[in-house]
């Protein structure tokens, strides 16, 4: 399995509205991947310890079931769709991935 974080700092101007989209997006491709896409959520930082977060404000989190879907992931439309959202928004942008 495969658990793939990213970690977005957006630009003040994104709405709850462009937010919510990137979620529904997101949602999809679970639906695509069916059960290759284990888990994924996808949530604003709400930390204690503001000062660790180097001003990441959301995050991703999803549980592949092998690289295969992973890669099938990275050429969905809807994932297409939820980067172009957050493209002119994206401040910085953080992806780890970790095999076990």
């Amino acid at each position: 399995m495969i658990k793939h974080v990213v970690l977005y700092k957006f630009k003040p101007q994104i709405s709850e509205e462009e937010i919510n989209e990137i979620i529904s997006n997101f949602n999809r491709c679970k639906e695509a991947l069916e059960n290759r896409l284990i888990e994924i959520e996808f949530g604003k930082n709400c930390s204690l310890k503001k000062e660790f977060d180097n001003g990441f404000e959301y995050g991703l989190f999803m549980t592949f079931k092998d690289e295969t879907a992973i890669k099938d992931y990275n050429q969905l439309e809807f994932h297409k769709n939820a980067q172009e959202i957050m493209k002119p928004h994206q401040e910085k942008l953080l992806v780890f991935d970790i095999k076990y």
